[in-house]
């Protein structure tokens, strides 16, 4: 929020009343006032130049290039307004500094905002400049002018801001913040809320996300209070804090919180397009993006689809409009779509919004290959998982020659990005995984791999139910389908093999619920699986001890002291932290403690 150039500081000329002029001098400028006042800013400036001919003295020179400089600055003529503000500073030589030093500072303060957009470092000299006779006259004159020091100090850090200087510039806000305080005047709170919203975005760079939250939170409050009484002018900078505070509360991990600045963001800016000004349109529909996209990460994915669809009707209205503009946002949104719906479960939706993203992503590539090419290949590798997961549920290897052609376009374009990029890495790695696996897929690989996903699925429930039969029940489930997989692929060691560790799991479960003859029975059929699991072995001991077989468990304790797991840890470790587990189950057995001395002892 740049403050207009000279807004804050007085705006009639003091330079005519302590000096007399010659009568012909002083009618000519009051003639150009007049023009001026009247906008008539050509007539005005030709009059003064007149007068500037006319003048003798250097308080006669102040004034001219003072009133032409402000005459050039309203009618937005830059390099005019400057040349004469700068004409006008030394003309001061030889005056004492505190007589003049307000108008200095005036001078100094609007060329800092005249060289704002040109001369970065020249806006940062002037506007410092201004602050020091600002400062030096709040002191002299008992802290009248703490607003104008305020102001000043709030303009060379918002100069500050654009020359990366963000050390010095979260200074000067500071030091704005405080002078405002000290006038406790409403007036200067929009300002004030301005400097804490500055400080939040300069303290989001820095990754102080603590810092960035409090002082959008305190901007929030301030923008709050004048968006309610004059919404057109504040509700927009409202809307930007509280867009700002979800990104503040999503990096910070709080993602309800972030939602629900998120939505109060929507709401605003759905005000805002609708009411006061549809150019806030662009604004609404980011607004949508970004909120499906937190609600996306949050696996509420009928929000986000619905807010996605949201945001791709509003990125639609906005191409017709500003087709160059807004297709690059048009394809984002189609492939955002078709991300949730993926996720979601719904492959048709999700296929058919990746291939409208596609091709729009093509087109854009076409004519900036190093800008989009990226976003060609994420959307070409997500309708490769799309392909990868209807050939598992179908076994129709027509996706698995759609796959291949995807892959031999997606190689192409790779390989021609800058493969030091972290997601362009990523890109490599899942490329490298779908051609070997397109190759090589079998049948026996697919119904595996869609086994593996619904037992992973069924494992979910199972570490979310508390009682074991439960638990048990649906670990049943897991080894009646493993057992299916086996009969029909009967050659499959990694089969055997995960229907093997799915027998432990039910018989461990079994154990914990004291059905001891049922376990055995299940350790043994995964015995004749022979797969080198000696964690079979361990709860078959237990079965036996709790079964009072104490010979057979104690031959197998034995052994099993000897040896450990694949990650090196001992299984008499484990064997003693499996007898506490049974026993805060309420399973228990006196010969336990034998066993336990036993291994100890080993």
């Amino acid at each position: 929020m740049q403050n207009e150039c000279g807004t804050i500081f007085r705006e009639e000329n003091n330079f005519l009343k302590p000096f007399r002029m010659k009568k012909s001098f002083e009618d000519i400028c009051k003639s150009a006032e007049i023009l001026q006042q009247n906008e008539n800013y050509e007539a005005a400036s030709e009059l003064f130049l007149e007068a500037l001919s006319l003048s003798e003295k250097p308080v006669e020179k102040i004034y001219i290039y003072t009133s032409l400089g402000k005459l050039f600055q309203k009618n937005k003529e830059i390099e005019k307004s400057i040349e004469n503000f700068e004409k006008a500073l030394p003309c001061f030589e030889g005056f004492n500094e505190q007589v003049f030093s307000e108008e200095q500072a005036v001078i100094h303060n609007n060329l800092g905002a005249l060289y704002y957009e040109k001369d970065l470092i020249s806006s940062i000299v002037n506007y410092q400049k201004a602050l020091d006779m600002f400062c030096r006259l709040r002191d002299d004159r008992k802290g009248h002018y703490t607003a104008q020091t305020g102001s000043t100090h709030f303009a060379l850090a918002y100069a500050l801001v654009k020359n990366r200087n963000n050390q010095e510039a979260k200074k000067h806000f500071k030091e704005a913040i405080k002078s405002f305080e000290t006038l406790n005047n409403t007036q200067f709170e929009p300002v004030m809320a301005s400097c804490y919203f500055e400080l939040g975005n300069l303290y989001t760079e820095e990754f102080n996300l603590h810092d960035a939250q409090t002082n959008y939170s305190k901007a929030e409050m301030l923008f709050l209070k004048f968006s309610d009484s004059d919404p057109a002018a504040y509700l927009p900078y409202y809307a930007s804090v509280l867009n700002n505070l979800g990104v503040t509360f999503k990096s910070l991990g709080e993602f309800n919180k972030s939602a629900a600045y998120y939505e109060k963001a929507l709401a605003s800016y759905t005000v805002l397009a609708e009411k006061y000004n549809s150019s806030f349109r662009p604004y609404l529909a980011a607004a949508q993006n970004s909120l499906s996209i937190l609600y996306g990460e949050m696996k509420d994915y009928e929000k986000a689809i619905n807010l996605a669809t949201d945001a791709l009707n509003s990125y639609s209205e906005l191409y017709r409009e500003f087709p160059d503009e807004f297709l690059p946002y048009l394809a984002t949104s189609l492939h955002n779509l078709g991300v949730f719906n993926l996720e979601n479960g719904d492959l048709e939706k999700a296929e058919h919004a990746f291939d409208q993203s596609l091709a729009i992503r093509k087109k854009i590539a076409q004519e900036e290959p190093e800008s989009f090419n990226a976003d060609v290949c994420a959307t070409l590798l997500n309708l490769i998982e799309i392909y990868y997961s209807r050939l598992e549920n179908t076994l129709d290897h027509t996706f698995t020659q759609k796959s291949l052609e995807l892959l031999r376009e997606l190689g192409e374009l790779l390989f021609s990005l800058n493969a030091e990029l972290p997601v362009v890495k990523s890109m490599i790695s899942d490329y490298q995984y779908y051609t070997d696996f397109f190759k090589e897929v079998k049948n026996e690989d697919l119904a595996f791999n869609r086994a593996i996903r619904n037992n992973e699925q069924i494992a979910e429930r199972i570490f979310e139910t508390r009682k074991i039969e439960q638990k048990a029940a649906l670990q049943q489930e897991i080894v009646t389908g493993m057992e299916k997989l086996n009969e029909q692929y009967q050659d499959s060691d990694k089969i055997k093999n995960e229907l093997a560790y799915a027998y432990n799991d039910l018989a461990w479960l079994l154990l914990r619920s004291g059905q001891f003859q049922d376990c055995e029975k299940i350790i043994k059929k995964a015995l004749i699986l022979e797969q080198p699991i000696p964690s079979l072995q361990c709860n078959l001991a237990h079965s036996y001890l709790f079964q009072n077989q104490f010979e057979k468990a104690e031959e197998i304790y034995r052994i099993l002291s000897f040896e450990k797991t694949k990650n090196q840890e001992s299984y008499r470790k484990i064997i003693l932290e499996d007898f506490e587990k049974l026993k805060m189950d309420g399973v228990d057995h006196p010969d336990a403690v034998k066993i336990s001395e036993m291994i100890k002892e080993i």
